[in-house]
């Protein structure tokens, strides 16, 4: 089943606040139309009773990307969580000119 055959058959309201978008179904839908509503994206609200995602969601599973296709987690991934060794390391290294000098 395609996602713009189950939006055919549901209330859309588009969430400028959370820059979403909520589908509200009259009765809980089949098991299949659920597996194709969280292959795209969506995820039950249980307050709101609805199924929502953010509009600019492009990605399918694991492989999340942003609106420029870049994977989730892949932007600074390296600059998180430094120890305290590599805080010392960032702290005590200086340039001068083309040579690096490191003070250990």
């Amino acid at each position: 089943m395609e996602l713009e055959k189950i939006k055919k058959d549901c209330r859309i309201i588009t969430n400028e606040e959370k820059q979403g978008e909520e589908l509200y179904f009259d009765s809980k839908p089949a098991s299949d139309i659920i597996k194709v509503l969280k292959k795209n994206g969506y995820r039950w609200h249980n307050t709101k009773k609805c199924w929502y995602r953010k509009l600019n969601y492009t990605g399918t599973g694991a492989e999340k990307t942003n609106y420029l296709g870049v994977k989730i987690g892949d932007i600074f991934h390296y600059s998180w969580r430094l120890g305290a060794n590599e805080r010392k390391l960032f702290s005590s290294c200086g340039t001068k000119g083309n040579k690096t000098s490191c003070n250990s």
